[in-house]
């Protein structure tokens, strides 16, 4: 059993909600401390991509609740694309299904684990092909970012949050 809660953001240029990003939290009496550990545990075990797909099918579930006109920030893992453990054309069927297009909705794809850089960009242009949206998360965190950013053109990069912290106080 998988919670999804929807974190708006926001466009501080126009002062309005850009988007929700989706984002997945266990439940209680799984014993997880939070999201992260599930994950992190996930990655360890070769799992990543089944609770990516819980994940999905969790988000979609709920995609009606969401307003018109923003978009969805749907974070996936790298093995969900290194592996051919996600059909891009699926995908797409099942957006439409949720009552999405794929305009509205932008795969975040995290640059922490990226292995075969090669195939995620291959798989992450052909959901560009097919409409949806592209953003590099945790940009910075990992050393795939700027082979990432040199091979694929993104809609969103997310700072990591360390870059961000370390900014404040390093010159």
């Amino acid at each position: 059993n998988m919670e999804i809660v929807f974190q708006p953001i926001w466009d501080v240029t126009r002062c309005n909600i850009l988007a929700y990003e989706a984002l997945a939290r266990p439940a209680p009496e799984f014993g997880f401390s939070g999201p992260q550990e599930l994950f992190d545990l996930a990655e360890r075990v070769g799992r990543a991509h089944e609770i990516d797909a819980v994940c999905r099918r969790a988000t979609l579930r709920r995609a009606k609740e969401l307003p018109n006109g923003v978009l969805l920030f749907l974070n996936m893992t790298p093995d969900s694309l290194e592996h051919g453990r996600l059909d891009p054309r699926q995908f797409a069927v099942d957006v439409l299904a949720a009552g999405l297009s794929p305009q509205r909705v932008v795969i975040e794809i995290t640059e922490r684990s990226v292995v075969q850089i090669d195939v995620v960009i291959n798989v992450a242009k052909t959901l560009q092909r097919l409409g949806f949206r592209l953003a590099l998360d945790d940009t910075g965190a990992g050393n795939a970012g700027l082979e990432m950013l040199s091979q694929l053109a993104v809609d969103f990069i997310k700072i990591d949050r360390g870059i961000i912290v370390k900014a404040l106080s390093d010159r």
